[in-house]
């Protein structure tokens, strides 16, 4: 029975990935990430040949994940005494990517690592908009509407065209080319959180929280705030299921609830206040992109 369970389930996930390597749009985000990242590695590779990196920050947070990968946690010199970097900054995700060194030493090294890091942000992105975009109508709903609803037709041209300001926004270009810093790496990390709540991947959400608080001593609020967040859209969606197996519901009638019932094409039937999913992943990009590399 456990072979069989095990061999059903494996079936399923290699039928998931193959229809997903069927999807031109997410072969062309792909494209579109890859070229991505060799544009923006070798513009960084180049700032470096060209002298325009500094000791702060580049210098010392190379020191300190190099000295961390030979066994010497974050530490550092400073005013010509060895120290370690956790006086400056608390950023144990420094201490994790260090093996990087084992593989290639060279500060390019995690220059690379930084760039393809936003590169990946395209496939939790990608993942979680075409989910918001599927699930806004019910099975009815979509039967009833389906000629006059766009976005149920166009939801992976829609993830792809979210994908693509994803790599387009300024912000986050300019954080790659300003040397490196931790704070970037936490943007697919966010996106991976806000994916693994929708899709109810709770071991990959709590390590997805650990490892944002990881990147930066202010994270670790943000990563209380994910959490915060993700309990209550459980309650809430699981109150709605309740009341659809109750039948008969004792919810208040506001104005949009009436609205939607006439007009399902307005008001679909998930609660609007989880619609501003990918509204809320692009403001935090944002934060992280515009903040100053020397805070």
């Amino acid at each position: 029975m456990a072979d069989r369970s095990l061999t059903q389930s494996t079936t399923g996930l290699s039928t998931h990935w193959r229809r997903r390597l069927h999807d031109p749009y997410l072969l062309a985000v792909l494209a579109l990430a890859a070229i991505y990242a060799v544009v923006f590695i070798r513009l960084a590779w180049d700032m470096h040949t060209g002298m325009r990196t500094h000791r702060s920050d580049l210098g010392q947070i190379d020191q300190a994940i190099w000295n961390s990968s030979r066994g010497r946690l974050l530490a550092q010199t400073d005013n010509g005494f060895e120290a370690t970097r956790l006086t400056d900054h608390v950023e144990p995700i420094l201490a994790l990517i260090s093996p990087i060194y084992w593989v290639w030493d060279d500060v390019r090294a995690i220059l690379l690592l930084q760039v393809a890091a936003a590169a990946v942000g395209v496939l939790p992105l990608y993942s979680l908009t075409l989910r918001r975009c599927e699930v806004l109508l019910s099975p009815q709903e979509r039967r009833q509407v389906w000629r006059f609803e766009p976005l149920q037709r166009l939801a992976r041209p829609l993830a792809f065209a979210v994908c693509t300001a994803y790599l387009l926004a300024p912000q986050l270009q300019s954080a790659l080319l300003t040397e490196f810093h931790a704070a970037p790496l936490a943007v697919p990390l966010i996106l991976w959180a806000f994916w693994a709540v929708d899709a109810r991947r709770w071991g990959q959400f709590i390590v997805a929280a650990l490892l944002v608080a990881a990147v930066k001593e202010e994270m670790a609020l943000l990563a209380a705030g994910l959490g915060i967040w993700a309990i209550w859209r459980t309650w809430w969606e699981g109150r709605g299921e309740e009341g659809k197996k109750g039948g008969k519901g004792k919810e208040e009638k506001t104005s949009i609830s009436n609205l939607q019932s006439h007009n399902p094409t307005i008001f679909p039937s998930l609660p609007l206040s989880l619609y501003i999913l990918p509204a809320q992943s692009f403001s935090l990009l944002a934060c992280f992109g515009s903040m100053s590399p020397h805070l």
